[in-house]
């Protein structure tokens, strides 16, 4: 861990998992960081957690590189401070971190990053050069669980659905069937639509129906449950609510 400093790179990236509809406030999973230590209780009896949250007012968004053919996409992807939406996969940078309550962090940049969700194909379609296919997400995976969280900003159309894009150049280590009734993984970038999710798809993998979930799979995200305490963002009453954590590597 780094000093403060004008040199210090602080970055914090994992899943949104508030949006606060009063103030342009989110909190963030950090699942890996770099730079400054978090100051304040990040644990509290091995249950409660605090989550550092950041002021995107200023923030400047923008999209991972990682995927070259967003302009073919036969959607327009956009990641901005009006679309975004808990449960995305995100790389925030910002002067420090703290968990403290009623403490927002300045965040500098906010990157939409690429992740993995889990979930069985309902249908699928020829659309432009891809093939876009309705996913209808495990019970545990982020969308559907913090989707009904009140006091968010993003309503989405259906938080349990993805409509996946897949191309000639997606890379496919499945060997289950990529159609209707397969329970697959899916790599990519998620954007929010309009309310509706669609992943641009950079691998597929094989899938782990119902809660049963393998340790040794690469790329894979092993599931936790926590009970998480929201510290009052936006002058809101502290909440708490039970959700489910994945964690995932990339590729």
């Amino acid at each position: 861990m780094g000093g403060q400093g004008a040199s210090v790179i602080n970055e914090s990236s994992g899943p949104v998992m508030f949006v606060d509809t009063i103030v342009p406030v989110l909190q963030l999973y950090g699942r890996t960081e770099l730079g400054t230590l978090l100051t304040g209780p990040s644990v509290s009896s091995g249950v409660y957690f605090d989550f550092p949250s950041f002021d995107f007012s200023s923030a400047q968004f923008g999209i991972s590189g990682a995927l070259t053919n967003l302009q073919n996409l036969p959607f327009v992807p956009s990641f901005s401070a009006s679309n975004i939406v808990t449960g995305q996969n995100v790389d925030i940078t910002a002067p420090t971190f703290s968990v403290m309550g009623g403490v927002y962090t300045p965040a500098n940049t906010i990157t939409l990053a690429p992740q993995t969700i889990n979930g069985t194909v309902v249908a699928s379609q020829q659309s432009g050069s891809f093939i876009d296919y309705t996913v209808s997400l495990a019970p545990y995976d982020l969308f559907p669980t913090l989707a009904v969280q009140q006091g968010q900003t993003t309503v989405l159309n259906n938080a349990s659905q993805v409509e996946v894009y897949v191309e000639s150049s997606t890379q496919k280590l499945n060997t289950q069937a990529l159609a209707p009734g397969s329970t697959l993984r899916f790599y990519g970038l998620v954007f929010n639509d309009n309310g509706t999710l669609r992943m641009d798809c950079a691998q597929v993998n094989d899938g782990v129906a119902g809660s049963s979930l393998s340790n040794s799979a690469q790329h894979l995200e092993a599931v936790e449950s926590q009970t998480v305490r929201h510290e009052g963002v936006g002058g809101m009453q502290p909440t708490m609510s039970v959700v489910t954590l994945s964690h995932g590597s990339q590729p």
